[in-house]
């Protein structure tokens, strides 16, 4: 067998059987991804089979040979595409553990699931399909690494099962591809790369597609729920763990706050005139003991309070701080006076500053206690009294733990306007998957606080 090129008459048989996959009530939003797949005529495989570079194996003997209608056909590069989208590798690749034809008829069993009215065509009577013939008491809507396991449990061998059909189960030819096949067809056409931006982006614009037909057509997608999760998973934004993005954010505001005291060659260097003389180095050497200096400001609202989340963002900022070899930082509470702290702590190191009373620590999960204290809520406060630190307790890095449920300064102060603010949102309210901007939005944080606001899912 050697892959081919399609004739005019095969291109046209197959772009009749393209189009009818593009019907509303077939599978419109399979369009972004059928466009691209690259179809290869090969006499003698006897079905059709795919590969992950977007190549379709068709046996147009095959079609003719069973009288496959245009609908039909359709329904077979469907089908091709699912394996595509699934990313279904070579069997082979399986076949040291399962048997090859099993792992063919699982992975089928999957995909015909979602292909639409097959059970009205020539397929329905010859493909694998969960429920129907000798695969009745297969459940619907499981994954192909399932079936296999029903397979192997009720021992249905390429034998056995070939017998019960009569050879007439039609499953894809996926098996019959080898490594010198797709050679030979990489080399008529190179189709996408696996993993590529062109597959990515066809993939992802099939999720879109198939996420508004089922908004758009409920009752097909209570029945295709699997395939709406995909959707939903493939078009989530990325998740980063606030933990990260935390460490990420406040290591590099520490270290973008300190002096550089060596050379740095972010910047070519530039030569005297004429080529004479030693280069000027664009950087200059600045003190090694700097320390830049973090004040944090703390909400002490009841809702502070629940669950250990205080606990983990204190952690995680006592380890960046001894990361970056910061020695001591400052906090305070907004509306706690001297007196309050000084009942809940008789040994706290506590600095007043005009009407805020800061507290210096060397670890922050030790300053935790002062929030049974009491204390307001009004972080508009936490701001005008960062701002009007001065000297040696100006903050160079000014951090705002809160839940956001609090009004908020339209303008940004005089005295923040070379701080770089960080605020961490702790609220039982933002889930996981919520972005900077959704927060800032749900809360009505302004422009000027929202480069560097990071959610943080509070416990319950």
């Amino acid at each position: 067998m050697q892959p081919r090129k399609l004739t005019p008459e095969q291109r046209s048989q197959y772009m009749a059987a393209l189009y009818s996959c593009l019907t509303y009530h077939n599978a419109p939003y399979l369009a972004p991804l059928l466009v691209k797949l690259t179809p290869l005529s090969l006499p003698g495989l006897g079905t059709l089979a795919s590969d992950a570079k977007g190549h379709v194996f068709i046996d147009f003997d095959f079609l003719q040979r069973e009288e496959i209608g245009v609908e039909d056909f359709g329904r077979l590069l469907q089908h091709e595409s699912w394996h595509v989208i699934n990313g279904h590798s070579l069997i082979s690749d399986y076949s040291a553990s399962y048997d090859e034809t099993q792992v063919n008829i699982a992975m089928d069993l999957e995909i015909n699931q979602h292909i639409p009215h097959i059970k009205k065509g020539w397929t329905g009577k010859t493909s694998c399909l969960p429920k129907v013939g000798i695969f009745s008491a297969f459940p619907e809507h499981l994954t192909w690494r399932q079936y296999l396991e029903m397979l192997n449990k009720k021992r249905n061998s390429a034998s056995s099962i070939k017998e019960k059909t009569h050879g007439k189960l039609n499953t894809c030819g996926r098996t019959k591809i080898s490594e010198d096949l797709l050679k030979v067809a990489k080399k008529l056409d190179p189709g996408f790369e696996e993993g590529s931006m062109e597959q990515a982006a066809a993939f992802r614009e099939v999720a879109v597609r198939l996420s508004d037909y089922a908004k758009q057509n409920p009752a097909w997608g209570q029945s295709h729920l699997e395939l709406v999760g995909w959707a939903d998973q493939l078009l989530a934004p990325s998740i980063v763990p606030w933990k990260r993005r935390l460490s990420r954010v406040l290591g590099t505001k520490i270290g973008d706050s300190r002096p550089r005291f060596d050379y740095t060659w972010r910047k070519p260097s530039r030569r005297q005139s004429y080529g004479v003389g030693k280069p000027y180095y664009p950087a200059f050497r600045g003190d090694k003991s700097f320390e830049p200096n973090i004040v944090i400001g703390i909400d002490v609202s009841g809702s502070m309070l629940a669950g250990n989340t205080l606990n983990h963002v204190a952690g995680e900022i006592d380890a960046i701080l001894h990361a970056h070899t910061i020695s001591s930082a400052y906090a305070f509470f907004v509306d706690v006076e001297t007196e309050e702290l000084q009942q809940a702590d008789k040994g706290a190191k506590i600095i007043r500053a005009g009407n805020t009373s800061l507290i210096q620590f060397s670890h922050v999960k030790s300053i935790f206690k002062y929030l049974y204290s009491g204390g307001g809520t009004d972080m508009r406060k936490a701001l005008i009294a960062a701002s009007e630190l001065r000297g040696k307790l100006h903050p160079d890095i000014f951090i705002l733990v809160t839940d956001c449920e609090t009004p908020w300064l339209a303008e940004e102060p005089a005295g923040l306007k070379r701080v770089e603010n960080i605020i961490l949102a702790v609220n039982i309210d933002i889930s996981p998957t919520d972005s900077s901007e959704e927060v800032c939005k749900k809360y009505q944080i302004p422009q000027w606080l929202s480069k560097a606001v990071i959610p943080i899912p509070a416990e319950e």
